[in-house]
């Protein structure tokens, strides 16, 4: 006997049609609803500037019918009520003040009269310093935040966090969105593999590295060029970092001076192996390493660095420059490094910042040979330019525009705060640390 289809078919194409009439009524309607509310004496807010704001920001406001002759036209804004002059009949332009309520979806209307606009939601934060991660959640304070990221004209952030999975530290990518209710964080996927660094140009252009590849993106990570492979290479894989990136350029390097290098934005990628007086090819793994490098960039001046330690003799430092990556020259291999090799900050070749054993935040303008103190108690130090420098002290961001000369506070911190990372871009910066710190200045 075959089986009867005939009723399951018509209820079939019973469902689909009122499916398909109801969704042919709803647009109808909306359609509808959009032609009648289009009253051409109505007052309407057709556009934002922005929905998320900074006190003293100026928010512009574009519609129809701001202005009648007679009637007075004023702001409505969360519980406030200001009267103002419109720029035209269709705009207007409003300074955020200091003395709103700072929250989330605070309303926005425009009054003329007795008449009110369409409603319209923004964000307002405070200017200077702002947290932009409640720290005291249990789910940030799980993650230490090695590096974040924010630029001029874009209020999103992106940052490289790990936490704890299993007893070991997986490194991932966040993206911190911006809309009318506030920051949103939202964890970027990029595969099983841990990530180990991050490096920004700007707000879509990055890179960010596993024990193995390197990642570049021009869009902000929603799509990802993979690149170089250092277990190709028979190098080491691990302790990878990004040493440079421009904006279709990436240099990284892994502990014992290998180099990845990609100058069309990941499409491809050459090698430049670990010198021999660095690695020993007779062997694998960590007993090849003849050099661990501890401190890679490159330096305010345009030239490369790494500072690094011999196994052999930890004491005897190594320190190469070059303004070709092809060009390495060791500069010095027998001098006692006084400082903390991680923690080193190149201004150029010479010119040196780093944190000395006992916590002094210490100069050297002779490559490491001699050093003066200048600054007691610092856990960490950041170079925003050559004279502007910023450190950790006593759980404050204190800050110097003389090299250290003179101080000034510039943020008080949590209790025993750890800050991994700064970054400055025109008059913005990002401090980024462990149990979920992340702060924003603009």
């Amino acid at each position: 006997m075959k089986p009867k289809f005939s009723n399951f078919i018509y209820v079939r194409f019973f469902f689909v049609g009122l499916l398909a009439f109801g969704i042919l009524s709803c647009e109808k309607d909306d359609h509808s609803m959009a032609d009648t509310s289009i009253d051409p004496n109505a007052v309407a807010i057709e556009g934002l500037s922005s929905e998320f704001l900074t006190v003293g920001e100026t928010l512009e406001i574009s519609g129809r019918n701001f202005i009648k002759e007679g009637e007075q036209t004023s702001l409505e804004i969360g519980e406030r009520r200001v009267r103002l002059t419109p720029n035209s009949v269709g705009k207007i332009m409003y300074t955020i003040p200091d003395n709103l309520k700072l929250e989330s979806k605070l309303l926005l209307k425009v009054m003329v009269g007795d008449r009110s606009s369409n409603a319209k939601y923004i964000y307002i934060r405070p200017s200077g310093w702002v947290e932009v991660l409640d720290h005291s959640k249990s789910s940030y304070q799980a993650l230490d935040i090695r590096k974040a990221f924010s630029f001029d004209g874009d209020n999103n952030v992106t940052f490289l966090a790990r936490r704890e999975l299993n007893g070991n530290y997986v490194g991932f990518i966040n993206k911190v969105n911006v809309d009318n209710r506030g920051y949103r964080s939202k964890e970027i996927s990029l595969g099983r593999f841990s990530q180990l660094d991050l490096e920004m140009h700007s707000s879509g252009v990055g890179v960010t590295t596993t024990s193995r590849y390197g990642y570049f993106t021009t869009d902000g990570f929603n799509n990802i060029r993979v690149f170089g492979n250092f277990e190709e290479l028979g190098e080491f894989s691990g302790y990878n970092q990004i040493v440079e990136l421009e904006a279709s350029k990436a240099v990284l390097t892994n502990l014992n001076g290998a180099h990845i290098v990609t100058t069309d934005g990941g499409s491809s990628s050459t090698t430049i192996n670990a010198a021999p007086y660095m690695y020993d090819n007779s062997k694998t793994g960590l007993q090849a390493v003849r050099a661990l490098v501890k401190g890679y960039g490159k330096s305010l001046d345009g030239k490369y660095y790494e500072l690094g330690a011999m196994v052999k003799d930890p004491k005897a430092n190594l320190v190469r420059s070059a303004t070709s990556l092809n060009a390495w020259t060791v500069v010095d291999s027998t001098t006692t490094f006084s400082g903390n090799m991680n923690k080193a900050k190149f201004i150029d070749i010479n010119e040196i910042v780093s944190i000395s054993e006992d916590g002094n935040l210490v100069l050297s303008v002779d490559q490491g040979a001699n050093w003066t103190v200048k600054k007691a108690d610092v856990n960490a130090i950041f170079l925003k330019d050559a004279s502007e420098w910023y450190c950790v002290s006593d759980d404050k961001l204190m800050k110097t525009t003389n090299k250290g000369d003179s101080w000034t506070k510039e943020l008080d911190l949590p209790t025993n705060a750890v800050i991994n990372h700064m970054h400055f871009d025109g008059d913005k910066a990002v401090l980024a640390g462990s149990s979920g710190i992340l702060y924003v200045k603009q």
